[in-house]
């Protein structure tokens, strides 16, 4: 075999061990022999090199079948981080989460309103800062993602379109690459936030999952057969755009009647506005405001809620007959206020399941509220790190995914 083959073999067993380790720890040496099929002497070479690494550390001792017991092993959280980036149309949210996804520190900032340029710059503005804090700190940096709002072309890290932002076919990945030399992982937020449900959250050991978040907007991030699913062209689990009413107010997009424009946060504040007349001020009437109150029983806001989450119900159940879904994921800014919105949205659900699915879906609320983003486009900054592993990556010598030296030099990244 030669060089480069038997490197991409070690590479390949390296990504397994670390996969299996994150998935199953605290695990022991032997029990990686037999769930990865790799031989022992493979397994304690690999062991060795992610400990020298200081991806790994012991957590104690398993049960003895007879002889020592046997060393427990973990993925040390401190062995490096990640910064994440969620992208929105009112705030910036960054932060920095160690090994296990844990948010180790986070901040929040404005949206530049001029939008555009602006908004690029304050985005590299935040992360070298961010990058500067992590030097103080000395923790290694080993992968940097962001997710945003709008469509985006995540493989090439093109934003095709995000009004709030003013950006059209914005090529984000190859800007950020050539004003800071890396390379980030780009994903949709609404993805991003399903992934973490997925891996840490309420659809944790689930296959088929659908992840609803119900905000400014409605979207839908789809785990199916364990894998994330974003569509031929990066627009999959655009539920918001469903048509639900043919003679229905015009949607953001151009169409009449979508489910967003009828069930969304600014729709459900508008439908109370209109209900209401002159007996309240638009300005301070919103998605949230009108479910607080439809909590506290007031019978419009009641009425209105109840309406818009069986209409997202009805959708979401659907779905679910379409791809015969194991777990379903209610989310999103609006979710936060509570009880009556998920309530309507579940018996939306259970009108339109076929009988024989009726008992299949766990439905519940996300486990993650605003930190969703963060976290997942850090665990998917992490399983690109699993799938394109080296040492010499982690070791700080790579110069393309995790920021060359002379970047991390520059910008405050401790290698």
């Amino acid at each position: 075999m030669n060089t480069a083959n038997h490197r991409l073999l070690r590479d390949i067993n390296l990504s397994l061990v670390l996969q299996m380790i994150q998935e199953q720890a605290p695990i022991s040496q032997r029990d990686l022999v037999q769930h990865t099929g790799l031989s022992p002497s493979t397994v304690f070479t690999l062991i060795n090199q992610l400990h020298a690494s200081e991806l790994l550390r012991e957590c104690g001792y398993a049960t003895s079948s007879g002889g020592r017991r046997p060393k427990l092993l973990e993925m040390n959280p401190e062995g490096g981080y990640f910064i994440s980036v969620d992208l929105g149309g009112t705030k910036i949210s960054i932060g920095v989460l160690d090994l296990v996804m844990h948010l180790r520190q986070q901040w929040v900032y404005p949206t530049p309103s001029e939008g555009g340029e602006g908004v690029f710059q304050k985005l590299m503005e935040i992360i070298s800062d961010t990058c500067q804090y992590c030097e103080s700190q000395a923790w290694k940096i080993l992968g940097i993602g962001i997710c945003t709002s709008g469509i985006v072309d995540c493989l090439n890290g093109i934003v095709i379109e995000a009004d709030n932002f003013g950006w059209h076919d914005f090529p984000l990945a190859d800007r950020l690459k050539a004003s800071l030399g890396f390379v980030p992982v780009i994903e949709h937020d609404t993805n991003a936030a399903a992934y973490a449900e997925f891996v840490y959250g309420a659809a944790r050991g689930q296959s088929n999952v659908v992840y609803v978040s119900i905000g400014t907007g409605i979207g839908a991030g789809l785990i199916l057969n364990g894998r994330l699913f974003t569509g031929s062209n990066d627009m999959a689990g655009e539920i918001g755009h469903i048509t639900v009413h043919h003679d229905g107010p015009m949607c953001r997009c151009g169409k009449r009647g979508c489910l967003e424009a009828v069930a969304s946060g600014p729709a459900i504040a508008r439908a109370y506005v209109q209900r209401r007349g002159e007996q309240v001020g638009v300005d301070w009437v919103d998605g949230k405001t009108v479910i607080a109150l439809a909590e506290q029983k007031d019978a419009i806001s009641y009425e209105i809620v109840t309406d818009a989450g069986k209409m997202i119900g009805h959708t979401v159940g659907n779905l679910t007959n379409i791809l015969n879904l194991d777990t379903i994921v209610i989310g999103g800014g609006v979710m936060a206020a509570g009880g009556v919105m998920f309530s309507a949205i579940k018996e939306g659900i259970q009108s339109v399941l076929l009988p024989r699915m009726r008992d299949t879906p766990h439905i519940s609320k996300a486990s993650y509220g605003p930190s969703a983003g963060l976290v997942g486009i850090g665990a998917l900054s992490l399983a690109r790190m699993f799938n394109a592993v080296s040492l010499s990556d982690v070791g700080g010598g790579h110069s393309g995914a995790w920021g060359s030296p002379a970047w991390q030099r520059q910008h405050g990244c401790h290698s």
